[in-house]
């Protein structure tokens, strides 16, 4: 009996081995990423540290300007779908926060609004626009809304999709990558071993509709999550995104808003967006049937159809008040 009890656990080990073997991960190559998801719209601006984030400056230059703010483990490519509809009636700024996709991590180590907040603000002082629209995507969104807090003389209006920040009854819903890196062991695995199939099933986690989830699309996430210091750089935001004091500061907000929110969102329960809607005066809310935590993708059309419709109805009353 001991024999086999033995035997069995020394199965068990070498399959956890082989099972780690497999799955270990290293970081891309920066030059190789920056080559292939950079190219010739790469644009850097410089934070107070020194810190280059990675931005991209589409649309007229002359036209409204739209800042894109992506969420938790993401990149500016989030928005890509969304700037297809709109790109040729707004000049938009996407970015790619500290600690993810071509920004990498920030030296100092320190994530979360604040930091966010800074390299928004650097990509529009680098663009020359001192006021703007701030859009942002669940982490993004948190920022966005914080941001209207912290310095609401540069925001025109906010749009938040399946935004983080509010407070509520906590649920199951989430995807594998995030659970990972909530648990202990997770945040310890997470900066060597990142398997490309937990990557791939985490993003169809996130959607509803699984037909947007590409073998393109999962390789960029794959790519830029192990861009050299980004997996550290999300354990430590996933971190800071615990931290939801800040909420009763949401009241100050005056600047015209625009909730969106995906009906079957897996990461932040659709209810979230009737706390928001309670907390804020004079927003408008639409909630999209069908449709999971990242509506800019699944939806892009009907997303665009609707700020646009939002965004001339915001002009139409500043202007009667001039």
């Amino acid at each position: 009996m001991k024999k086999m009890l033995k035997w069995a656990m020394i199965s068990l080990l070498a399959l956890i081995v082989l099972g780690l073997a497999l799955s270990y991960a290293p970081d891309t190559d920066k030059d190789a990423m920056l080559a292939k998801y950079g190219g010739d719209q790469a644009r850097f601006a410089t934070m107070a540290n020194g810190l280059e984030v990675h931005y991209r400056d589409q649309g007229p230059a002359d036209a409204p300007v739209v800042v894109m703010i992506h969420g938790m483990s993401s990149h500016l490519q989030t928005w890509e779908p969304l700037i297809t509809e709109i790109g040729d009636d707004f000049r938009i700024l996407s970015l790619d926060l500290p600690g993810f996709g071509l920004t990498g991590p920030n030296p100092d180590g320190e994530y979360g609004p604040e930091v966010y907040i800074e390299a928004v603000m650097a990509v529009m002082d680098a663009a020359n626009e001192e006021t703007a629209v701030i859009m942002g995507n669940s982490m993004g969104g948190w920022t966005a809304w914080r941001m209207g807090v912290s310095h609401p003389e540069r925001i025109e209006g906010l749009v938040l999709l399946d935004p983080w920040g509010a407070p509520g009854e906590d649920t199951e819903k989430s995807n594998m990558a995030f659970k990972l890196m909530q648990s202990p062991v997770g945040k310890a695995l997470m900066p060597y071993f990142t398997p490309k199939a937990m990557v791939k099933q985490s993003v169809l986690q996130t959607v509803e509709k699984d037909e947007i989830v590409t073998d393109e699309m999962v390789d960029r996430y794959y790519e830029l999550t192990r861009y050299p210091g980004n997996r550290r750089a999300a354990v430590k935001a996933m971190e800071r995104a615990a931290d939801l004091s800040p909420w009763s500061e949401i009241g100050q907000l005056t600047m015209p808003i625009l909730i969106m929110w995906g009906r079957e969102d897996q990461l932040i329960d659709v209810s979230r967006a009737d706390t928001f809607a309670e907390a804020l005066t004079g927003e408008e809310l639409i909630i999209y049937e069908g449709v999971g935590h990242l509506p800019m993708e699944e939806i892009p059309a009907d997303v665009a159809r609707d700020f646009k419709h939002w965004w001339t109805g915001v002009t139409s009353q500043s202007g009667s008040l001039e």
